[in-house]
């Protein structure tokens, strides 16, 4: 309420400023009502003539004052502005009387310096409150559910399997990473934080030539290419793992507030950056060959390990802005078992929403 009234007094101020005449400045020649409220709050009501005063009784400014603390009640702590209309000027016409002492002089520059002070003072005490509010947010742990939407793609020896033809090279559009996350954020010093959490992820390499088929033979996995399918469309390899991640994150900006698939919660405002690692276990792999033959498009899928290691471990990078986040894994141990299929470590980098 006190910013209100504050308010009223530094727009009346104005007002009054624009009535004071050039041969008397700081006074006001035009009869003026002011009505104290307390010690430090006042409204001042200014007339050009005498005769205009008496259409103050017409209105109750009791129910405009109630309707201003209504509204300053269900204002959030943000919102610095607040405007009460009455379009037909009807709303708040009454019987109402008024008695008021009427003041001849009023010292405008004084006021002003008045009501600058107390701006002051009051954003001095925000100040002074902030730390208190950033302890608060930054203390607790954050709890977010994420989707994370990439792609893939894979390394041999540091390098993309494409430069040697190979037929296991993969496109990097169709080869789609997703995943399903649940991150905590723990503060634990100043810009310092450590995010950790679960997620499901999919893993789908979508090969660049659409006849290279993967197999498992006795002792290995096997990729050939099969001249014979008429009208290949894609082939490709699917792997599904569940995950354990552990960032820590420096984050640089104040904490706000944003909306996710379910409540609102903290999201920092400024850049943040994160190294840390993940471990995973393969729930289940398959490949799917598609192919169309005779108008019809044709169907294959093949459920088994395919010499998959079922443990898997890298390291991640993330990094962000505000409400956007981006990350890149990269697997340190291979896709596949050690002598039982080619040496590729998984790669993986996208948005994170």
């Amino acid at each position: 309420m006190k910013t209100i009234l504050t308010t009223i007094l530094l727009f009346s101020a104005i007002l009054l400023s624009a009535a004071v005449s050039p041969e008397l400045p700081g006074r006001v020649v035009k009869d003026t009502v002011v009505i104290n409220f307390g010690n430090k709050s006042k409204i001042m009501i200014l007339v050009d003539d005498p005769e205009e005063l008496k259409k103050i009784s017409e209105f109750d400014l009791n129910k405009m004052l109630k309707d201003l603390s209504i509204s300053v009640d269900t204002m959030n702590n943000d919102e610095q502005y607040l405007k009460i209309e009455d379009e037909t000027g009807e709303k708040y016409l009454n019987d109402t009387s008024i008695v008021v002492d009427q003041a001849t002089v009023i010292d405008v520059e004084a006021l002003k310096e008045e009501i600058k002070d107390e701006l002051r003072d009051e954003m001095e005490a925000d100040t002074k409150r902030e730390p208190s509010r950033k302890k608060k947010n930054y203390k607790r742990t954050r709890s977010y559910f994420n989707f994370e939407f990439g792609m893939n793609n894979w390394l041999q020896d540091g390098r993309y399997p494409n430069e040697s033809n190979a037929l296991y090279t993969v496109r990097n559009w169709g080869s789609w990473y997703v995943a399903m996350a649940n991150t905590n954020r723990v503060h634990v010093s100043g810009s310092f934080y450590l995010d950790f959490g679960a997620n499901i992820s999919w893993y789908n390499f979508k090969f660049q030539n659409d006849r290279a088929r993967l197999e498992k033979a006795e002792t290995e996995a096997v990729f050939w290419e099969d001249n014979l399918v008429v009208g290949p469309i894609k082939s490709k390899l699917t792997v599904s793992y569940i995950n354990a991640t552990l960032v820590p994150v420096f984050s640089f900006g104040r904490a706000g507030r944003k909306r996710d698939l379910f409540n609102w919660d903290y999201y920092d405002k400024g850049f943040r950056i994160g190294l840390g690692g993940y471990i995973g276990y393969r729930l289940w792999s398959f490949t799917k060959y598609t192919w169309r033959e005779s108008g019809t498009k044709n169907k294959n899928h093949d459920r088994d390990d395919f010499f998959l290691n079922n443990f898997r471990y890298g390291v991640r990078f993330v990094t962000g802005f505000r409400v956007v986040d981006f990350f890149v894994n990269y697997d340190i141990n291979t896709i596949f078992i050690e002598d039982r299929g080619p040496s590729l470590n998984g790669l993986s980098f996208g948005i994170i929403l």
